[in-house]
């Protein structure tokens, strides 16, 4: 399957032996000629799946949030979103323009210096994370400072090799 400058090939590959590894490529158009972007073998045993990604424990679903919430930290304390809007989903950015979402987070700078420790407090996960049938994984918690919580939910999508933002809630509330 090919959509716009990227390709998708699922398979097997035999061994010598006679087993079978599912393996999935992904391909990008690149100079005219079309190049390996990525490899992905699939778990072994039963697992579950998000579009060929296992879903993420509750432990790589906390560090999902807290790299999103650095990263979106950075672009509120620079009062510039572009760096995180560039790292979100097309289906993200084709929603909304970067001046939009500018616009709609403007209330954080005056609470931006909350997110400056981020990285030093664990996220309280309020729910498992899990993987809806349109194939979107919803991360929800807060991080708990002493005069505040930065609550967040997060929505992604699994696009190539990486879960990519299409939702975000963020805000803070005094404790």
């Amino acid at each position: 399957m090919s959509i716009g400058g990227t390709g998708h090939l699922e398979g097997d590959v035999s061994t010598k032996s006679g087993g079978k590894i599912p393996l999935t490529l992904t391909f990008v158009k690149e100079n005219g000629g079309w190049k390996i972007y990525s490899i992905q073998k699939s778990q072994a045993g039963l697992v579950a799946e998000s579009g060929g990604q296992a879903i993420p424990s509750k432990t790589e679903a906390a560090k999902l949030a807290v790299d999103t919430t650095l990263s979106f930290a950075r672009a509120v304390n620079a009062n510039d979103l572009k760096a995180f809007y560039a790292q979100t989903a097309a289906e993200f950015q084709t929603r909304r323009a970067v001046r939009e979402v500018q616009c709609r987070v403007s209330p954080l700078y005056r609470a931006s210096h909350q997110f400056g420790t981020v990285e030093k407090v664990a996220p309280l996960l309020t729910s498992e994370p899990g993987v809806s049938a349109q194939g979107v994984l919803q991360v929800e918690g807060y991080f708990p400072f002493t005069e505040s919580h930065v609550n967040f939910s997060y929505k992604y999508v699994y696009r190539f090799t990486d879960w990519k933002i299409v939702g975000i809630n963020v805000h803070v509330k005094s404790v």
